[in-house]
């Protein structure tokens, strides 16, 4: 069965609301002149941004099936195809750079970082809003969601299901000045919120008491003036 992935993105987005909204907050977005998400897909916090600042937002992916999803009527939202790891920007043009799951699917995570990294402004903000651990998550009784999520996600090209545990030693390894932290994703008593996203999973199949917990993790990294 095919994922719905503008569903996915949405879900994600709802779990991880608060540590934007600590994060927006950290990085001073409402003074922020001109924003960039990397890796927007269906534009799901694309759009948040442009909605919730007065910022020029753009939104770039390497996919333009996704894209071509995203709802574009705010008048300070644009949208392009392109590589993060080849950005046709100018470097440090941005007050703010975005990522949002992304980070798991690149092959080298620290060279896209690298590269983002030269297109903020000093003064400016790289917020890596969410990136999971999908080996860490905790489901009991074990009813084959974990195995069943990492698998199609693999299916899908996903490159990395432990680099949430590893953003420290990432972000430290390339000498940035950040803070980092992580939220537990529960779904536990809520069996639909995570069935909506995984196919192929009977709700029948999950017993009594069942706990699916999963470790999200967020960083904040500041440019030096």
């Amino acid at each position: 069965m095919e994922l719905n992935w503008h569903r996915i993105y949405q879900k994600q987005a709802e779990w991880t609301q608060s540590t934007r909204n600590y994060l927006f907050r950290r990085a001073g977005l409402h003074r922020a002149s001109i924003i960039l998400e990397a890796g927007c897909a269906t534009g799901v916090i694309t759009n948040e941004l442009a909605s919730r600042t007065s910022a020029i937002t753009i939104g770039i992916d390497n996919d333009l099936k996704p894209l071509s999803l995203i709802d574009t009527n705010n008048q300070n939202l644009y949208i392009a195809c392109a590589d993060v790891h080849k950005l046709p920007f100018k470097k440090g043009l941005f007050d703010a750079v975005i990522t949002n799951y992304l980070l798991i699917w690149l092959e080298n995570p620290n060279e896209a970082l690298k590269k983002l990294y030269e297109f903020i402004r000093p003064g400016g903000y790289l917020l890596i809003c969410a990136e999971p651990d999908y080996d860490g998550i905790i489901e009991y009784p074990d009813s084959g969601i974990k195995t069943s999520l990492i698998k199609s996600l693999q299916d899908e090209g996903l490159q990395h299901t432990d680099l949430g545990r590893k953003m420290n030693e990432i972000l430290s390894a390339l000498s940035f000045e950040f803070e980092s932290g992580f939220v537990n994703y529960s779904s536990s008593g809520n069996v639909d919120d995570i069935l909506s996203i995984i196919p192929g999973i009977n709700k029948n199949q999950i017993g009594n008491g069942w706990v699916f917990i999963q470790p999200i993790y967020y960083a904040i990294i500041h440019k030096p003036r």
